[in-house]
């Protein structure tokens, strides 16, 4: 997943700026799996010490044995802590401080992702000898079975607040309002990065039964099916729309159907997974537009990806649930809103505080110049010589 993201992310932006964008996909991982290991994991899974809305458990000096099934549950869960927390960066890109990213990710994985994850999985490392209690939405009857809520509507709030601390990228917008397209530079990057997520996907999703057995054959059925048509849909509406088609935003309806049908891929029927991947599509397809409007700079689409379908995906356990459609509605609505909201306050925070402490956002001239000499002294294409007209009022 995380190789995913890194050619997903570094193809979306502009060629200055890939060194700094690779190189934010490796620092993320580090300070949120060790946030994560001495703190978050036991917040998140651990006895309680907040009923229903935070455990505690000291994880590394728990004096677990080599063997103990804890230590499997562990790495599991770390690379969905890490996942949420590398899905800002890619929206954020092109204008943030590095350091100043690498102290939220570590906050992130210690302290936000875990105590809103405890909220929906807190009693599910009992099976693995870390026993914690249900959360409060967890024993409400929420459900989200791989993370369309817990993983991917955490991380489009986390990004949805990162890019109204730290604003648009030079030359996104014009005085009256208008956008500008920034393309990304290498569109088979793109590609490979998407195939390389939908393929984590399947263990993303599958893995999440936490045991064998064939139901797993239905989590990668439903996962595929609703990937493909997302990806289907948009290469259809754009082909009706505009007589052309946008290679861009059809991977980006691919991700989006995997991102809705994480939340219920064990439960829905494959031709509910079309549906789900189809409608997904319109919200990957239209959400930009609407930030746009709002002259909020999403550099990958993350929010419209991750936060919109990931709140819709989770809607979907109860409109597609095959005994009892549209049952608990209002616990999944809740749900979904309660950990967004949570995410969205407590990341604008923590982003607010570092901006004004050491910077979030690096200083126009290097946005110019591009980040991967401002901040790394070196060129992704040393062969090259990137020109780019921005006008003097932008500068």
């Amino acid at each position: 997943m995380k190789a995913g993201f890194c050619c997903l992310e570094t193809g979306l932006i502009r060629s200055k700026n890939a060194i700094n964008t690779a190189l934010n996909n490796a620092l993320d991982t580090g300070t949120s799996v060790l946030g994560y290991l001495f703190l978050g994991f036991g917040l998140m899974f651990g006895p309680e010490l907040i009923k229903g809305f935070l455990g505690f458990g000291n994880l590394p000096f728990g004096g677990y044995s080599g063997d103990h099934p804890v230590w499997i549950f562990f790495f599991f869960q770390v690379v969905f802590c890490a996942v949420t927390l590398t899905i800002a960066k890619g929206a954020m890109a092109e204008r943030t401080s590095y350091l100043g990213y690498m102290i939220f990710t570590l906050i992130g994985g210690a302290v936000i992702y875990p105590i809103l994850g405890h909220w929906v999985w807190g009693s599910f490392g009992t099976g693995f000898g870390f026993a914690g209690e249900k959360g409060w939405l967890e024993a409400l009857g929420f459900k989200d079975f791989a993370g369309s809520t817990v993983i991917h509507a955490m991380g489009g709030a986390f990004a949805l607040a990162g890019i109204m601390v730290v604003g648009p990228r030079v030359g996104r917008f014009n005085k009256d309002g208008s956008a500008n397209t920034i393309p990304g530079h290498n569109m088979p990057l793109i590609a490979l990065g998407s195939f390389i997520l939908w393929f984590g996907w399947f263990a993303f999703n599958a893995g999440s039964n936490l045991a064998e057995g064939p139901i797993v054959g239905k989590i990668a059925t439903n996962s595929l099916v609703s990937g493909c048509s997302g990806l289907l849909f948009t290469v259809l509406v754009y082909r009706l729309k505009n007589g052309w088609v946008d290679a861009t935003a059809s991977f980006n309806g691919a991700l989006g159907g995997l991102v809705a049908i994480t939340a219920s891929s064990d439960l829905v029927h494959p031709v509910a997974a079309v549906f789900i991947g189809a409608i997904s599509s319109l919200v990957t397809g239209l959400m930009p537009h609407l930030l746009a409007k709002f002259k909020l700079d999403d550099a990958v689409d993350a929010v419209s990806v991750h936060l919109g379908c990931g709140i819709f995906g989770t809607l979907c356990v109860s409109v597609f649930n095959p005994n009892a459609p549209f049952s608990n509605f209002g616990v999944q609505f809740l749900g979904a809103f309660s950990v967004s909201i949570g995410a969205f306050v407590a990341s604008y925070a923590v982003f607010k505080v570092i901006d004004l402490t050491i910077g979030m956002k690096v200083a126009a001239e290097d946005q110019i110049t591009g980040l991967d000499f401002a901040d790394h002294s070196a060129n992704a294409y040393p062969n090259f010589t990137i020109i780019e007209n921005i006008n003097e009022e932008e500068r």
